[in-house]
């Protein structure tokens, strides 16, 4: 779908000489005549006028492909392995996370700058929930006493740790392309990673999230 319409919008565009898109094909960043492979234009050229190019009403300057793949019920799974590295203020309780290793096996990557962020999203979420994320409620009302991202605490950039992924990029055989999933398949393993860099730093071995200050101290014997 995405080829069609960029083969459109080079026509469009008098960018090269074809009477329909099925005249046209693409290789190397450039678009050609399949009848003259010779006479072709760069793609950057086409993409560089389709903020202001129309081809009608419903086909304006935003190139958009659907897809769809079903996997017949088959399981795909994805793994991650994580190290963590932290720092505990035993006098305080507080943990400063300060870098994240993290391997993923999520297949074929195709995406590499997309499937690196999502990563980073994943493993910075993860980090959230075990030190800070928590919901407390009154045990007498019911009401919500962190309703809000001023106690519900979500990390700033002074909080992200420096973080290292590496994909092993192995085929699935039934993903579409050899791919599986990346982003939320990231959200377990950083967790228990930083609770075993707690118990590693200072033996406060806490099995239950957010690892809070507090119980740091309890679990030290210091509160």
């Amino acid at each position: 779908e995405i080829k069609e319409q960029l083969f459109k919008h080079a026509i469009a565009g008098g960018l090269i000489n074809a009477d329909k898109p099925e005249d046209l094909e693409t290789a190397d960043g450039f678009i050609y005549l399949k009848a003259d492979p010779g006479t072709r234009v760069p793609i950057a050229a086409v993409t560089g006028g389709m903020s202001y190019r129309y081809i009608s009403d419903t086909e304006g300057g935003i190139i958009s492909g659907r897809g769809s793949h079903a996997t017949r019920g088959l399981q795909h799974m994805s793994w991650s392995g994580d190290v963590s590295d932290v720092e505990v203020d035993t006098d305080t309780g507080e943990v400063t996370v300060l870098n994240i290793w993290c391997v993923h096996g999520a297949g074929r990557t195709i995406w590499q700058t997309g499937a690196h962020n999502q990563a980073l999203g994943a493993l910075t979420m993860s980090m959230s929930r075990c030190l800070s994320e928590g919901l407390v409620r009154d045990n007498g009302s019911g009401i919500a006493l962190s309703p809000n991202y001023l106690e519900y605490r979500l990390p700033t950039h002074m909080d992200i740790p420096n973080q290292e992924i590496e994909f092993v990029n192995e085929i699935d055989p039934y993903g579409p392309f050899g791919c599986k999933g990346v982003a939320e398949p990231l959200l377990d393993a950083p967790a228990p990673a930083i609770a075993n860099a707690i118990y590693n730093a200072c033996g406060a071995r806490v099995n239950n999230t957010p690892i809070t200050p507090d119980k740091i101290l309890v679990a030290l014997g210091k509160a």
